[in-house]
């Protein structure tokens, strides 16, 4: 019994050696692909920034002016949209017989909406493109703004005014996204400048034309 001893302790030994050598090696694969994601990560960071980098070089579209227009002659048609009614408020409260709480109602109804749609217009902005969206929007408080004019009560105008404020709050989120999208980093507060001064421009000349 005792010749067999030597020979199960030497298998015992090489046991020990063959999983001591698994162990290492495991070890030393898991450290080489840990080796290997962090160079994976630097070079995608590396790419990422040359892609940057040469997007930056590349020559702005000149669809970027026409854009431009369009932002501002939308911006015209937004701010005269929120005051036509104050033109028109004398003759609503004689026809209609409101006072003058009724008639701050009416003008507070859009604030209200158009604050608290601020948050769900920005989330909106980035989840669907800016053609749709401001078509859409445009569109509908275009619409809304129309049926002003058809209103009979105070609750009519009350809501209507609610649903303006509602519909007109993505637009100057929408504004940003098209200028950062549009514009070189060096175009952007002209850019800005330029559609922001249609609200004054279009109350300053177009409200007489309205009253």
């Amino acid at each position: 019994a005792n010749k067999f001893a030597p020979t199960a302790f030497g298998q015992n030994q090489k046991r020990i050696c063959i999983a001591l050598s698994a162990g290492a090696w495991e070890r030393e694969l898991a450290n080489r692909n840990t080796d290997l994601n962090k160079s994976n990560k630097r070079l995608h960071s590396m790419r990422t920034r040359t892609l940057e980098g040469a997007a930056s070089l590349v020559t702005p579209s000149r669809k970027r002016f026409f854009i431009m227009v369009l932002l501002f002659i939308t911006v015209v048609i937004n701010y005269l949209d929120r005051s036509n009614l104050s033109i028109a408020a004398p003759a609503l409260t004689a026809e209609l017989g409101l006072d003058t709480v009724h008639i701050g109602l009416i003008f507070s109804a859009f604030g209200w909406t158009y604050a608290a749609m601020q948050l769900p217009g920005g989330w909106l902005v980035d989840r669907v493109p800016p053609r749709i969206l401001y078509t859409a929007a445009l569109l509908l408080w275009s619409i809304a703004t129309i049926m002003l004019g058809f209103a009979a009560s105070f609750i009519a105008l009350f809501v209507l005014r609610m649903a303006v404020g509602a519909l007109e709050a993505p637009a100057y989120p929408i504004n940003s996204r098209v200028v950062t999208t549009w514009f070189p980093e060096r175009e952007r507060a002209t850019a800005i400048g330029v559609y922001t001064s249609g609200q004054f421009v279009g109350l300053a000349f177009l409200t007489p034309v309205l009253a």
